[in-house]
């Protein structure tokens, strides 16, 4: 539903470096005004202490901002805190397992509880967090596809949907994984093999679910793909409402962690994409999909003759036509075993193309999350 959030409270009052318990270092950005002028602004940026960072646990990201004139984005404030955190991992310590609307007030109090280890110079309350503008918010979804090809499927048809690249925009890459970016604007659209990407990071590469991961991974029985639409500015969220026909002023904490309004967002972006792509015209049958379909796991596992058999017929049907390979099965082996050697040996691969977009659409419209090891297991 949701995973990294920024949100922004009214800090109250001015403050310095020297009001701050522990500081990593301070950064002043300067901005063009609507007058053309220079603006500047000021982060100061947060350091936790060093006995709460020895745990290992996921720490949000604080800053006690600046402002030389009131921001309306910030609901006409002079200063704030602006907190940055992933939700999933704030909750479970990974980004796999998913949230839902009851997990809310939790995620509030959470937050609010680990933050008073910063021993801050202004209280901040749940109900503060829970009522925060909203800065930045990234709406995902995390989808199993049973099939080993699925992903390399996935690949070719968003490569052939016509996108928009803002090669400035490079703050976040995922490097592994990646299959698909598209920037506008205050809003970034990515699709990446979650699975991989979660097992290359070498934070992960220890913990007893990344080896669970890894083993499933070897076994083929399932992948993760991430659909993600990240909106970067209270404006663009607020012009994201309006598209959806959404009250726009309605941009706080507690207001956006809805699994509709994820949904809304996740549907608009994903139809527009798989539109774009001209699915009916994308031919699904790369031999090596083939053959991993067959050598992966659930319904379609052969073994490998069998699959090197499917590759070969996918082949040759590709080569000289059905009829052709009909015409010289007869000729050689006779007509009696053609039925079975032909039913066995199909592909059936646009299906199979256009299943991997029909499974992400379902996973979308249910937001069913992944909520633990259970979740994954059921898709044993």
């Amino acid at each position: 539903m949701i995973d990294t959030i920024s949100i922004e409270i009214d800090a109250g009052k001015r403050l310095e470096e020297k009001d701050f318990l522990r500081v990593k270092g301070e950064i002043t950005k300067i901005q063009k005004a609507e007058n053309n002028q220079p603006k500047f602004q000021s982060e100061i940026l947060i350091d936790w202490p060093d006995n709460i960072k020895m745990t290992g646990a996921y720490l949000p990201d604080v800053r006690y901002l600046n402002y030389p004139n009131r921001n309306p984005n910030s609901g006409g404030r002079y200063s704030a805190y602006r907190i940055t955190a992933s939700l999933p991992k704030l909750l479970y310590g990974n980004n796999i397992f998913e949230l839902s609307n009851d997990n809310f007030d939790k995620l509030a109090i959470l937050l609010q509880s680990k933050i008073v280890f910063l021993g801050l110079p202004t209280d901040i309350s749940i109900r503060d967090i829970k009522q925060a503008i909203v800065r930045r918010i990234d709406f995902g979804k995390n989808i199993l596809l049973p099939e080993s090809s699925s992903v390399r499927q996935l690949e070719k048809i968003l490569a052939n949907s016509e996108h928009k690249i803002n090669s400035n925009f490079a703050q976040v890459q995922y490097r592994n994984g990646e299959l698909y970016r598209e920037y506008i604007q205050r809003r970034a659209i990515i699709v990446y093999d979650k699975l991989s990407e979660f097992l290359k990071n070498k934070a992960n590469r220890q913990s007893d679910f990344a080896k669970f991961l890894a083993s499933v991974r070897r076994a083929n029985l399932f992948q993760i793909v991430r659909f993600e639409v990240q909106i970067q500015s209270t404006k663009q969220l607020k012009a994201e409402l309006k598209s959806l026909k959404r009250d726009q002023e309605l941009v706080s904490f507690e207001d956006v962690f809805d699994e509709r309004l994820a949904r809304q967002v996740l549907l608009k972006y994903w139809n527009e994409i798989t539109q774009k792509a001209k699915i009916t015209e994308i031919q699904g049958g790369e031999l090596l999909n083939i053959f991993a379909t067959a050598a992966g796991a659930g319904k379609n596992r052969c073994g490998p003759q069998k699959a090197y058999a499917k590759v070969g017929f996918s082949a040759l049907e590709d080569e000289i036509g059905a009829n052709e390979v009909k015409r010289a099965f007869y000729q050689y082996y006779g007509g009696n075993n053609w039925a079975a050697y032909r039913d066995s040996l199909k592909s059936n691969r646009a299906d199979s193309v256009c299943s991997v977009v029909a499974d992400i659409s379902k996973a979308i419209e249910e937001m069913s999350p992944i909520g633990g090891w259970r979740g994954l297991n059921e898709c044993f």
